[in-house]
């Protein structure tokens, strides 16, 4: 694999973890303000979360791009890696360890949405077991 595209793409799964350290921040916020039953700052902090939100989802096409316009051998060993399999080569240790950092880091904001939804939808939540 060309250490140049493993690069192109280390870039991007870095910003995307820093996206991701960007939103649980801001909905550590948002728990904060529902706690204190704070509406104003909890509609303001909603609105400020979807910027980060929308840039992950930017950082994610780049990747499918990048993706796409590599050998098929590169590609297909990107994909591996960002979906978890362990670094075969030296180069590739720093990238799978990103990688599994922005894992915890997607868990936790994961786990952070589902008690923010509940918090403020109550029944109505997505991940309301009433649904």
């Amino acid at each position: 694999m060309e250490q140049d595209n493993l690069m192109q793409i280390h870039i991007l799964i870095k910003k995307i973890y820093n996206l991701l350290a960007e939103t649980l921040d801001i909905s550590k916020q948002m728990s904060d303000a529902i706690n204190r039953n704070d509406n104003v700052s909890l509609q303001i902090l909603l609105n400020m979360r979807s910027e980060p939100i929308q840039n992950l989802a930017i950082a994610n096409e780049q990747i499918q791009e990048f993706l796409e316009s590599y050998p098929v051998e590169d590609s297909v060993r990107l994909r591996s890696l960002l979906n978890g399999e362990p670094a075969t080569q030296e180069y590739e240790k720093s990238f799978a360890n990103q990688v599994s950092s922005n894992k915890r880091m997607w868990t936790q904001v994961i786990e952070l949405d589902k008690q923010l939804n509940l918090k403020i939808a109550h029944d109505k939540s997505i991940y309301s077991k009433n649904q």
